[in-house]
């Protein structure tokens, strides 16, 4: 019988301890308060794009003249060099061309060969008088146009060889076969345009981005400016990048104006590839190792009834929090976050500078206080701050209220309510 009401006393003051832990620590300050520390961190200013990874040189290789794929030499991703033969058309036809030009130019020269002799001969007979002068002119001229016709004949088979020569498809650069449009036997012909067979990539261990930055964000965008990327293959890479060059011709689409910058990025282990998109941040402005605030408590302002209630209860009879209003200069290097008011119920209301931000915390004898800063840059998240007192450095500071609310046994608990703007 008596482990029977030992047990059922431990019951009793487990139940109570756990009533206590649920309800009964609602009136400490940690509980009406979400809070945050002030503490040293980095911060930068982004600006977000998308973009598209390209190699930084490309060729597109085509033929200039028409006829049959015969042999290709060389496939997707092969490395090639400057002058290697890609592919060869049917020189068939080509090695006649050039044949015929050959035996045409060797009847033109036989043919200016006899009027040379004929020259000869005519000459002294037309001194002597037994030709006439007009004879004599048409001779001349005869040999002036076979003379052209040699020219002509010469070209001709030039010609005819170059065509033989172009048959083989040639690399004009060093790099790699990323495109290849091409199988054997297939007819290409070039009389309209000229058609593309393979395209060569110079190298792809430098790589380039063509990113859409918005007609907003473009004026913070400069030459040589940093940028880190990621792409959706390596969502754990984070790839690093530089600003080679903003181009001047606005792209709209849909009435939104967007311009292309180019970023240029190494590619040593070619884990980047043409065509993968990259979500890009351009690093406009950076600042490491300094204090920083959470934004929410920058923003963060008490009704006045909590005021009053947590004042009545914590702060032995004060009439309100203890305001630093001690006036700063401007912070040079940043931005600023706009004031908070931070005036009560029959207190004047105090007036801040554009460059400077309020912020309630708890002091060591949990009075609500509240101290101004100067602001620098944001990153959305934290801000940073200077000219602060020291004491307040690692101290909780406020960024959201917990609302009260009631359970079904009516008594009050805590719970929280968010963050107010």
């Amino acid at each position: 019988m008596k482990r029977i009401w030992f047990a059922v006393g431990i019951v009793c003051l487990l139940a109570m301890g756990v009533w206590r832990f649920a309800f009964g620590s609602g009136n400490s300050p940690e509980n009406r308060f979400s809070l945050d520390t002030i503490s040293k961190g980095n911060i930068r200013t982004l600006i977000s794009g998308t973009g598209t990874l390209n190699p930084t040189e490309t060729v597109d290789i085509g033929t200039q003249i028409s006829g049959t794929i015969a042999e290709i030499y060389v496939d997707f991703n092969d490395q090639v060099q400057s002058g290697q033969i890609l592919a060869k058309l049917d020189t068939s036809l080509l090695e006649i061309s050039v044949r015929d030009a050959e035996a045409e130019l060797a009847k033109i020269h036989a043919q200016c060969d006899q009027a040379a002799q004929n020259m000869n001969r005519y000459t002294p007979l037309h001194e002597q008088g037994l030709i006439s002068d007009e004879g004599y002119i048409a001779y001349q001229t005869n040999s002036a146009i076979l003379q052209a016709s040699l020219k002509s004949a010469q070209a001709a088979l030039d010609r005819a060889r170059i065509n033989l020569d172009d048959a083989c498809i040639r690399s004009p650069i060093a790099g790699v076969v990323i495109q290849r449009n091409i199988e054997e036997g297939q007819t290409v012909a070039a009389s309209l345009s000229t058609p593309t067979l393979f395209t060569i990539a110079k190298d792809l261990r430098c790589m380039q981005i063509l990113a859409q930055v918005d007609e907003n964000d473009i004026g913070s965008i400069r030459d040589g400016q940093s940028v880190e990327f990621s792409v959706a293959a390596y969502p754990s890479e984070l790839f690093t990048g530089r600003v080679t060059q903003i181009r001047l011709q606005p792209e709209i689409v849909q009435n939104v104006v967007n311009y292309i910058v180019v970023i240029e990025t190494e590619n040593p282990v070619h884990l980047l590839l043409p065509g993968m998109t990259a979500t890009v941040d351009f690093i406009v402005e950076e600042v490491q190792d300094i204090l920083t605030i959470a934004n929410s408590a920058l923003k963060f302002q008490p009704s006045r009834e909590i005021q009053s209630r947590y004042l009545s209860e914590f702060s032995n009879g004060d009439r309100g929090p203890q305001v630093n209003s001690s006036n700063r200069q401007p912070y040079a290097t940043g931005q600023s976050a706009n004031p908070i008011d931070g005036s009560h119920p029959g207190e004047p209301a105090v007036s801040r500078s554009s460059e400077s931000a309020g912020f309630w915390y708890l002091d060591e004898t949990n009075r609500l206080k509240r101290a101004f800063v100067e602001t620098g840059i944001t990153d959305g998240v934290r801000t940073e701050i200077a000219a602060i007192d020291n004491t307040l450095i690692g101290r909780a500071v406020i960024t959201g209220q917990l609302q009260e609310q009631k359970n079904s046994s009516g008594k009050s608990f805590m719970a929280p309510k968010g963050r107010l703007p």
